[in-house]
């Protein structure tokens, strides 16, 4: 199954030198290709595994394979095999790839109610596919459960007729969702979709509504203060004060303030936008940690040389008095010059 894809949320559509190329390097075809022309997909080549899916930190790229939620009592297990059990392709939670579902899946799976997880996989080290992050994001998933005192997810591997036979048992049920529809179909029908083979132009920055945007992976982590996938780090020593990174963050992970920087760590996502347009590089992503800096208080100042008003974190050694067009442009360099 090709991948279906939101064109204008890739990173590649919305800024020129976007940096990411995670589809590009995690695709075992080499389907996905990017050059000065922009991202290509070639779908005579793709064969539809998915993992470029979980891999794309806008949720651009989608796919349907998801992972049986069944009930037995009280509780609540999912199930999930890949083709290379062997297992008939007509069984439900049976997708090509374990490693097609990521972080956001299994967020949606936790909030449905998910206590434990039933994989059988075949050997993933001898796999043309070469794996991918699936295990990894569970062992971060419980991590972020863990450092929240929250019950952790059972991870239990199976083989394919244990997985089969657990899988069937006759006094299971699907489960019911749990509150609002937050299957991953959910999140990429918002808004119009487009299946296109040519992705981002490079056409610079283009905003989009932020309600079609899905939601940042962060959002569906439970509501405790704890670790959170993505923490922009804003270095006040190379801060110029420019916005750059809020006027073209997606999410508003960085926002203005007045007088300060907010920084919204559930709504990063990880796309490194930010980092990319910052020429001073003052701002880093950091993974899987807690949160230190919420807001970071600006002093307002006027150019010396151009007069104009700025504002720039308040650090405490000096600091130049220019403004970040001045910091840039030499104005003592002439247009034009007269040779005699």
């Amino acid at each position: 199954m090709i991948p279906e894809i939101q064109a204008t949320w890739c990173v590649h559509n919305r800024i020129e030198n976007a940096s990411c190329q995670a589809c590009v390097d995690i695709c075992p075809q080499n389907a996905w290709q990017l050059d000065d022309e922009g991202l290509n997909l070639d779908t005579e080549i793709c064969d539809g595994c998915g993992l470029c899916a979980p891999i794309c930190p806008e949720t651009a790229i989608s796919h349907n394979y998801k992972a049986l939620l069944r009930q037995r009592g009280v509780f609540h297990w999912a199930f999930l095999a890949c083709e290379q059990t062997g297992l008939n392709e007509e069984i439900n939670g049976l997708i090509p790839c374990a490693h097609a579902l990521g972080l956001r899946d299994l967020l949606v799976l936790h909030q449905q109610g998910m206590q434990a997880l039933f994989v059988a996989v075949g050997n993933c080290e001898e796999c043309s596919r070469g794996g991918g992050g699936f295990f990894e994001d569970f062992m971060a998933l419980n991590n972020a459960l863990e450092d929240r005192q929250l019950p952790q997810v059972l991870l239990k591997s199976l083989d394919a007729e244990s997985w089969l036979k657990q899988s069937s048992y006759q006094d299971m049920q699907p489960a019911p969702k749990i509150g609002f529809d937050t299957s991953r179909r959910s999140f990429f029908k918002q808004g119009f979709q487009q299946s296109v083979q040519t992705v981002g132009q490079t056409v610079g920055f283009l905003e989009e509504p932020l309600e079609q945007i899905p939601q940042p992976v962060g959002t569906l982590l439970p509501e405790q203060i704890g670790i959170l996938p993505f923490v922009p780090i804003i270095h006040l020593e190379h801060c110029i004060g420019c916005d750059a990174c809020i006027k073209l963050c997606p999410h508003q992970a960085i926002e203005l303030d007045d007088n300060k920087y907010l920084i919204h760590s559930k709504q990063c996502t990880g796309c490194m936008i930010c980092f990319d347009v910052c020429n001073d590089e003052a701002i880093d992503i950091e993974q899987w940690v807690l949160p230190e800096t919420t807001e970071i208080v600006l002093e307002r100042k006027r150019c010396r040389r151009c007069g104009a008003p700025f504002h720039r974190p308040i650090i405490e050694q000096t600091v130049n008095e220019l403004c970040p067009i001045c910091l840039q442009v030499n104005h003592h360099q002439n247009l034009f010059q007269v040779l005699k």
